[in-house]
């Protein structure tokens, strides 16, 4: 499980990297960030506990990005305590998951 999680960390530090190299740092808006989660959730391929990302900058911004909202919400001040930022994210909630959750939810919601 160590060696699984070092190579997730290593894998999302090397996507910052990249995106943070390709582009100048700016904010997304959130039809971005709906438009590049939608890209990613139409060309993942998940088997299990791993997910196979498509092809693009688009997916991997959503990905990076879902992973930062994933920590945060692990994020606890004291063990067992509620989250910093409030959020109620059950611990066995994957990332595509979350990723599923936020274009399910944009998508229906009023522009």
């Amino acid at each position: 499980m160590a060696g699984a999680s070092a190579k997730a960390w290593v894998g999302t530090v090397g996507a910052i990297a990249a995106l943070a190299a390709s582009s100048p740092a700016r904010a997304v808006t959130g039809q971005e960030l709906l438009r590049r989660c939608e890209a990613l959730e139409r060309g993942a391929v998940v088997s299990g506990e791993t997910v196979r990302l498509p092809k693009g900058q688009d997916a991997v911004a959503c990905w990076v990005y879902m992973g930062a909202v994933q920590d945060f919400a692990a994020t606890v001040e004291d063990e067992g305590g509620p989250s910093v930022i409030g959020s109620c994210v059950p611990s066995q909630t994957t990332r595509i998951d979350l990723v599923r959750t936020f274009t399910n939810v944009c998508s229906r919601a009023p522009v």
